[in-house]
């Protein structure tokens, strides 16, 4: 309801702070009476005045308008007028949006999926979503507004696509097949690195969004190798802490000791990578020993595996010498033996026993043979014994039956 009203206002006069509906002030001997217009508060349906507590409001006040949910003013805010009315009448009307279709894909609330031509009040908030493979541009969410539209521009759902492969590295490329002016989503791609590096960083990259690769950008850095493990019995003609990409190792094994798995060399490969297994160096051996006619082996310390630096000696049987008097063989680094062991018949050089100038003996005799002389029958005659020799065991040419010779 609209009345005139006094109204009340604070003086201060004389430090006095007064409260009259007649306020007299001394200071300046005038007396005035305040009449002022005011409009009461007004009710209407679906919605409310925002009036922060205030009952009543002077002409000219303005106050904003506000409705409730899915309803929206159409005017957001009305003025007491002089005449004791609000101007324009606050007014609510309920608002409604209808959720677009979306080809290759849908609409979320609060994440829940949107049927198309869903009914949706006022100030709702709408999020597009487009199936695998496709993007929505613009990718914004969208409100419905007063005027029952969505606000923003309505997006569509765009086939996922990527332009030209993504930013180059250094030391490497991309390993792709064809040469397509866009990739099509979910193509994969490769780095792969020059020879002589290795990918640090960096894996397989997908067009997972438009424009847009998975993962992050490759780093080819240089191959090095630390030295390979140490091996038994041999090292490497090359040792130290690094190696860069192709350098060639090559395995020595310690003398007497062979490589038995045919490593002649081990290559730096890839990052900390040698060609080629560990080398293995075994020790040496000799062919083994076979049995020796006239004779026995003697092996140094039993070792019946003819290992490197194995020591043997030969014993021959009576009647029997070494060949050339060698009486020992070693097995060396080589694999071989240094000397080869026989034992031949004793060659009998001591014919003291059978000298006469008489006689004469044609050839050299070894143990064991048996021969006739002959004797120079123009000066000499045989008085009795035999003309046979042999050869005893030790060495010395010697009468089966010693014969005695006459003068003619």
């Amino acid at each position: 309801m609209l009345r005139r009203l006094r109204i009340n206002y604070l003086i201060v006069c004389q430090h006095t702070i007064l409260r009259k509906k007649h306020c007299l002030l001394s200071c300046l001997n005038m007396y005035f009476i305040f009449l002022v217009e005011v409009c009461s508060l007004l009710s209407f349906d679906n919605g409310q005045l925002l009036t922060n507590g205030n009952s009543i409001f002077k002409s000219g006040d303005t106050v904003l308008v506000a409705c409730a949910s899915n309803y929206a003013p159409v005017y957001l805010a009305t003025t007491c007028q002089t005449d004791r009315s609000w101007s324009p009448r606050p007014l609510c009307t309920e608002v409604m949006c209808t959720v677009p279709n979306l080809s290759n894909g849908q609409y979320y609330l609060n994440r829940s999926t949107l049927a198309s031509g869903t009914a949706l009040g006022y100030q709702s908030v709408i999020t597009p979503s487009c199936l695998i493979g496709f993007s929505p541009i613009p990718d914004t969410p969208q409100t419905c507004q007063q005027n029952g539209q969505w606000s923003g521009q309505e997006p569509n759902c765009t086939a996922i696509t990527c332009n030209g492969l993504p930013s180059a590295f250094e030391n490497g490329t991309y390993d792709v097949e064809g040469n397509w002016p866009a990739y099509t989503f979910n193509v994969s791609i490769s780095p792969k690195c020059d020879q002589g590096f290795f990918l640090r960083q960096g894996e397989v990259r997908r067009c997972e969004k438009l424009n847009s690769w998975s993962g992050e950008t490759p780093i080819c850095s240089p191959i090095t190798c630390n030295l390979p493990p140490s091996f038994h019995n041999g090292v490497y003609n090359n040792t130290q802490s690094n190696y860069p990409f192709g350098t060639a190792l090559i395995p020595l094994c310690d003398r007497g000791f062979n490589l038995t798995n045919n490593v002649q060399s081990r290559t730096c490969v890839g990052q900390d990578t040698w060609s080629m297994e560990n080398p293995e160096c075994h020790i040496v051996k000799c062919a083994e020993l076979q049995p020796i006619d006239n004779g026995n082996y003697n092996i140094s310390s039993g070792n019946q595996a003819f290992k490197y630096q194995t020591f043997i000696t030969v014993t021959c049987t009576t009647g029997y010498a070494a060949v050339n008097d060698i009486w020992n063989s070693t097995c060396t680094e080589n694999g071989t033996w240094s000397s080869v062991l026989q034992c031949i018949p004793i060659i009998c050089n001591d014919s003291s026993e059978v000298e006469h100038k008489a006689i004469h003996i044609n050839s050299k005799l070894a143990f064991g043979d048996i021969v006739n002389v002959t004797y120079n029958s123009t000066f000499f005659v045989k008085m009795n014994g035999s003309l046979e020799i042999n050869c005893s065991s030790e060495g010395k040419l010697s009468w089966i039956s010693k014969p005695y010779f006459g003068k003619l």
